[in-house]
Formats: C-alpha cells, sequence, structure tokens
C-alpha cells in the first residue's frame, strides 16, 4: 500500500514505520464484506444491517474522507507548482491534469478510479509473487535460469536499484506471467454491456451485467495450457506447440489485467513492484516448499489466495544454491 499511495497519488502512508495503518483496516474489513457479499444467498443488506454492515459503512465513509485528502492535496501540489499540469508525476495528478484540460473526468470518475488503486493494490502483488514462488520452488530448472538472470543483472548488487536493471529482467518477467496465467488472483472479469449485442449465439441486453471466469480461457488458448512454460512468452517460444516462432501467445490467454482500452491502470507498477521483489528473491534464495504443511491449495476470497503455503529460504553463497 506504501507502494501505491506514493507512485499512484504522490502520498506517503509509512504503514511499515507506523505499524497497521487505520486506512489498511479499513480496506481489508471492505474485502472481507466484498467476499462475504458475493457469496450470500440473499442481498440481505439492502433491507437490514447487521454490526459487520454498519463497520463497512463507517470504513467506506472514512476511505472515501482519505481520497478526498489525497486529491486536494495533489491539487494544491498543482497550484504551487502549474509545470506539474504538463508533466504530471504520478497518475492522480494525471487524472487532475486531464480534467483540467478538457473535462476527461468527472470528480465522482477520478474518486472511483482512486478508490480502484487502492483496493486493487491492496493485496493482489503480494498473492501473485507468493504463488510465483510457489509454482518456482517446485519447479528447480526455471527457478536456477531465474536466479541466474538475476545474478548477471544485478551483479552484486542483492536488489535492484534503478528501474533499468528491473527492464532488463525479461525471463523473470516470463515467469510472472505464466504464473499470472496460471494462478490467477483475479479469477473473473466484471462487466457491463453498454449496448444490445449477440456473442456466441447469446443475445445480450444493453446494462446485463456479467460475471466472466477467465481460467477457461487461460488453458484453452494455448497447446498444453496446462503446463508450467515461462519460455512461451519469450522471442522463439520455449516448448509450445501449433504456435509460431517467435510469436508470443494471444491476449486471451493472459487476462490477468483485462484486456482493451479499459485494462488495469495498475498493470506496469504490478510488474514493476513483483520483478523488484522476487528479483531479490531469486538473486538471494534458493527456495524449496515446505511439504509438511501439506499441499498447496487454492482459496477464493475476493481474489484467489494460495492456502498452506509455506517455504523454506537457503541463502546462495556465491549465485549457485
Amino acid at each position: 500500500m506504501d507502494v501505491t499511495s506514493a507512485l499512484a497519488f504522490g502520498h506517503d502512508l509509512n504503514t511499515l514505520e507506523r505499524g497497521e495503518a487505520e486506512l489498511q483496516s479499513h480496506i481489508q474489513r471492505t474485502f472481507a464484506m466484498i467476499a462475504r457479499r458475493l457469496f450470500a444467498p440473499i442481498p440481505y443488506w439492502r433491507w437490514v444491517k447487521l454490526p459487520a454492515d454498519r463497520a463497512l459503512d463507517r470504513s467506506l465513509e472514512q476511505m472515501r474522507a482519505a481520497v478526498a485528502g489525497f486529491i486536494e492535496q495533489a491539487r494544491r501540489r498543482m497550484r504551487d507548482r502549474p509545470e506539474l499540469r504538463e508533466a504530471p508525476e504520478n497518475f492522480l495528478e494525471g487524472m487532475l491534469a486531464a480534467q483540467e484540460s478538457d473535462g476527461t473526468f468527472t470528480d465522482e470518475e477520478i474518486i472511483g478510479n482512486v478508490f480502484t488503486l487502492l483496493l486493487a493494490g491492496e493485496d493482489t502483488t503480494a498473492h501473485t509473487m507468493a504463488w510465483t514462488i510457489s509454482l518456482l520452488a517446485s519447479r528447480p530448472q526455471h527457478q536456477q535460469r531465474w536466479a541466474e538472470e538475476a545474478r548477471e543483472v544485478l551483479g552484486e548488487q542483492r536488489f535492484p536499484v534503478d528501474y533499468e536493471a528491473i527492464a532488463e529482467l525479461s525471463y523473470g518477467e516470463a515467469v510472472l506471467r505464466e504464473s499470472m496465467r496460471l494462478k490467477p488472483v483475479a479469477v473473473a472479469l466484471q462487466l457491463e454491456s453498454i449496448e444490445d449485442c449477440v456473442i456466441a449465439d447469446t443475445s445480450i441486453p444493453a446494462g446485463t451485467r456479467l460475471w466472466l471466469p477467465t481460467r477457461y480461457a487461460r488453458l484453452q488458448a494455448l497447446e498444453r495450457g496446462d503446463r508450467f512454460d515461462p519460455e512461451r512468452w519469450l522471442n522463439g517460444g520455449g516448448e509450445r506447440t501449433g504456435e509460431t516462432a517467435g510469436e508470443r501467445p494471444e491476449q486471451k490467454s493472459f487476462l490477468a489485467f483485462g484486456a482493451g482500452p479499459r485494462f488495469c491502470p495498475g498493470r506496469n507498477l504490478a510488474f514493476l513492484e513483483s520483478k523488484t521483489a522476487m528479483a531479490m528473491i531469486a538473486r538471494n534464495f534458493h527456495v524449496e516448499l515446505d511439504e509438511s504443511a501439506g499441499p498447496v491449495s487454492e482459496r477464493l476470497t475476493f481474489t484467489m489466495i494460495p492456502r498452506g503455503l509455506r517455504v523454506r529460504l537457503r541463502e546462495r553463497a556465491d549465485g549457485n544454491a
């Protein structure tokens, strides 16, 4: 959350030094209640509010007040530094600059986008890295290749110190893409049709709300789609069959951030965070599963998280296990 708020809003929450931040508690309560309502047999909260629902309402009020504070701080910075209108330094300033110049965003749309970034950036990247660690821990050959790349790119540095180094981690990004494809944290896309349409002989009237699970498409869009093969994302391919050498898989096999003009605006930030942290782990540690914890399973709350994941880290002395 500290990374998201600093880069996207220009605000340092500093939760690491302050401990559990109040805003983070409100976000966690919101996630818990989203999951509870998704699986509730009836929408009881429309008629009666239980204590948990009233607590959610209070958390939403506090979150909205915090978001309003982020926006006011950004507007104040832009008044003090007019050059930010032409060269914004974060996502929020970019939206405010667009609003001032041509009315691209309304106030409510800006608030909604800030909410989205706060919620989407809370645990999704952490869960993605957890799934990636789980997959690599049981596949020594892929883990070793990423360790070699991290060692080559970082040299004696134990972690990336600039964007240029992170951009060179091509195999690391391929591993993350394959992890997101096989073990997506966001298991479905939620959409609403804006006009009457027909898809696959199914009539969808305008205003229809759609819940679209994506796993089937992720697995069926590729040959051997159930196989962990990071090389498929690199030029030249890996163990792929039925695909032209040098071509990456098509977009429908990778829907971790959606697709089209409304793809997740946090995509690049998520890759930046994940590649940075995972490169540090790959460069410095050999990871293996703690089999005494039993098999790792999927647990769906609002996002899909690994349940029962325990690993052992063994420090690499000179780049070798």
